[in-house]
């Protein structure tokens, strides 16, 4: 690794320069997540530099996994968003496929284990993390189109998210699920 290091760094060659630092991110996976993440992201923003969208997507799955690690679930989203993103740009079906399949492992574990602490009532049931995103994001006005676009998911999803919480809440319309998810003399949910 070091001498493939110092031979990229010898010869000028940014795009090996960056692979070093993906193989050091991958291999950084195992004991230093945070090293993890920052080698990831440093390589996928020198692959983007460098106009190579398919290393910078391979940087970026690496990168959100760290992230997932570090349970820090809303930057590893983003980053499989822009997996996604370019995957699509390039017509790479299995690299969409595996930013799609990323996306919903880190998403059900986000939901699982980043409930509110301080949240609801006793008697209120509990939201999971995406479910609550879309109580937030229907407060705020939005279409189930609208939320569907920000969450990258598909219409038919919100829909689903939001029959489900209706269920769980007990309520028939989102004015109603609006009022009932209100945190009592504060303008959160």
């Amino acid at each position: 690794m070091q001498q493939a290091e110092r031979h990229a760094g010898a010869c000028d060659l940014p795009g090996q320069q960056a692979h070093v630092a993906l193989a050091r991110a991958r291999i950084a996976m195992a004991t230093d997540l945070p090293a993890a993440a920052a080698g990831a992201a440093g390589a996928a923003e020198a692959f983007a530099q460098l106009g190579w969208p398919l290393e910078e997507a391979a940087a970026r799955l690496v990168h959100a996994k760290a992230l997932d690690g570090l349970h820090d679930w809303q930057a590893a989203e983003a980053s499989l968003a822009q997996v996604r993103r370019i995957a699509e740009t390039c017509g790479a079906r299995i690299l969409h496929r595996a930013s799609i399949s990323a996306q919903s492992r880190l998403l059900g574990r986000a939901g699982r284990v980043g409930r509110r602490t301080s949240g609801p009532p006793a008697d209120m049931p509990t939201l999971t993390r995406r479910e609550r995103e879309i109580v937030q994001l229907i407060a705020t006005g939005m279409s189930n189109g609208e939320a569907a676009e920000r969450l990258y998911v598909t219409v038919k999803t919100v829909e689903a998210h939001l029959t489900r919480i209706f269920r769980k809440v007990g309520v028939s319309s989102r004015s109603a699920l609006i009022a009932s998810m209100m945190d009592p003399g504060t303008d959160e949910y």
